[in-house]
């Protein structure tokens, strides 16, 4: 295909190539061996469960019908992937494929975000470049969350919003509120753009405040109602146990949000670098926007749910907090440190050569040298680090997270659900964690669910759900086979009621085998299917 000079010129500008350098990159780090590697997570098996239904016409979640919102799910990234699964199977890589997708346009909307602002096209590099590469974000990135796509809605609304801020127009508010609207049903959590949103439309015209306030609301508000048209007493149900869970006083808003930045702060010194970094951008408006669009939001996911240890990945949608820190960090920050460090050395050295007049050049050379390695020591984790996860195999081996205790083997899952499945007829009961429940092909719940229909409280289910919702009898006494996998036995048994159930289990039903670090028992008297 034949373009104008002038085009060929824009294509092979120095921006479209540093863009395309980062798009190359994160592509690879998140998309190379992703079927083996990392371990399958519970929430992905979540998704997939409800996808898996949905693309049948049904709405249920192991053993649990008539509305998403029990199981803590809203709507639009489970439409969204249930279509994927009809055009490709309900397999995790399915799942992983659609959400790293997510992910790496994410990375190209990051830095087109911060080129429109600054037309610094080395800021925007370094940013995207961090998002791209950071070991932590790139593992999540591997994951398939919901969150991916919320994150993704965001960037587009806050590429929208600072279009409206430049110039006014309303149609970039009106498309950006909307957007905001649609990331709220993909994920609730994401009421926290809310309050940014408004400051910004405050600021810029106090008018347009109210309306897009409304808009913000509508996609919420209408599903909302159409739930409640459908099933209303499930989902009201639903709604209120929802919402008691992340209604919380005050001073616990407070202690959770202090607990959750300390931890941060102690455990991942990446934290403390990109706040550090924020202090480096030069425009006042610019720091301010992001601050605003992150930092707030990062405060109001913190205020309610733990997002360290395994709960990190609650922090998917405030990433860019992250790469934008430490990305100006790099832009801004070095060259400072770099000047102000040349400048010591070479007095330095004028200082010694004023004492000492056989020394000559290389004293200046050395200064020059030692410069460029303590300038190499600082970019020295930026360039190792992402490249141990190009390792994808050994990636949860080689980044250590606590998050890999509740990841089951790849290996060991196919292998044991393999099994399963030749053993089970469609109508027996299989109680495990969600990570392989997904993919059992016979009547499957979680260990959390089972409790729950017995009455007893667990972390993420009400003991009080109405019998009706429940599609089949999920009282593990009811079960053929329990499979204890690392998210049972190393998140499960902190719960009381799973504890107990675990140790009944174990005594009383027999052992079948052992598969990696899977466990499987068989019900001595399980049954007979109807």
């Amino acid at each position: 295909m034949n373009f104008p000079n002038s085009r060929k010129r824009q294509i092979f500008s120095l921006p479209w190539v540093l863009l395309l350098i980062v798009l190359l990159i994160a592509i690879a780090l998140r998309f190379a061996e992703l079927d083996v590697s990392p371990g399958w997570y519970s929430d992905e098996g979540t998704m997939l469960e409800l996808a898996r239904h949905l693309s049948n016409g049904n709405v249920e979640y192991l053993g649990i019908n008539r509305s998403f919102l029990l199981a803590g799910r809203m709507p639009l990234f489970i439409v969204l992937l249930a279509v994927a699964v009809k055009l490709w199977g309900v397999k995790m890589l399915t799942l992983r494929m659609l959400t790293a997708s997510l992910a790496v346009i994410s990375t190209v909307l990051l830095y087109s975000l911060i080129w429109k602002q600054s037309k610094d096209t080395w800021w925007a590099f370094s940013v995207a470049f961090v998002y791209a590469v950071l070991p932590r974000i790139v593992f999540y990135q591997r994951l398939g969350f919901s969150y991916h796509l919320g994150g993704l809605l965001v960037l587009i609304g806050v590429n929208l919003l600072w279009l409206y801020w430049n110039d006014g127009k309303r149609k970039y508010a009106l498309f950006a509120t909307v957007v905001f609207g649609l990331a709220t049903v993909s994920d609730l959590a994401l009421l926290v753009f809310f309050l940014p949103l408004m400051i910004v439309m405050l600021l810029r015209r106090w008018q347009d405040a109210f309306w897009g306030g409304v808009l913000f609301m509508a996609p919420l508000v209408l599903y909302a109602i159409g739930m409640y048209i459908g099933v209303g007493e499930a989902f009201w149900y639903d709604w209120q146990f929802t919402w008691g869970r992340v209604a919380v006083s005050l001073p616990v808003q407070i202690a959770t949000s202090v607990l959750n930045f300390t931890f941060l702060s102690l455990s991942d010194p990446w934290w403390e670098l990109a706040w550090l970094g924020f202090l480096f951008i030069p425009d006042t408006r610019e720091r301010g926007v992001h601050l605003l669009f992150w930092g707030l939001p990062w405060l109001g996911i913190a205020r309610s749910v733990s997002i360290f240890d395994v709960g990190y990945y609650h922090q998917i949608p405030v990433f860019p907090l992250w790469a934008i820190g430490i990305g100006s960090l790099l832009r801004f920050g070095l060259p400072i440190a770099e000047n102000r460090l040349r400048a010591s050395m070479i007095a330095l050295v004028t200082l010694i050569k004023s004492r000492r007049s056989t020394l000559d050049n290389f004293v200046t050379h050395l200064a020059v040298f030692v410069t460029a390695l303590v300038i190499f020591a600082l970019l020295l984790p930026l360039a190792i680090q992402p490249l141990a996860i190009f390792v994808g195999q050994q990636m949860a081996r080689v980044i250590d997270l606590p998050v890999n205790k509740v990841l089951v083997d790849v290996n060991d899952a196919q292998r044991t659900v393999t099994y399963i499945n030749q053993q089970v007829h469609p109508c027996d009961l299989v109680i495990t964690s969600p990570a392989l429940a997904w993919a059992i092909e016979s009547r499957a719940t979680g260990f959390q669910i089972s409790q729950a229909f017995l009455h007893n409280p667990t972390r993420h289910f009400p003991s009080d759900i109405p019998r009706e919702r429940f599609a089949y009898n999920v009282d593990y006494h009811m079960a053929r086979y329990a499979i204890i996998d690392p998210v049972w036995r190393n998140w499960g048994m902190s719960i009381p009621s799973v504890e107990e159930m675990t140790q009944e289990i174990r005594s009383r039903w027999k052992l079948d085998r052992h598969i990696g670090s899977i466990v499987i028992y068989q019900n001595p008297t399980p049954p007979a299917c109807p």
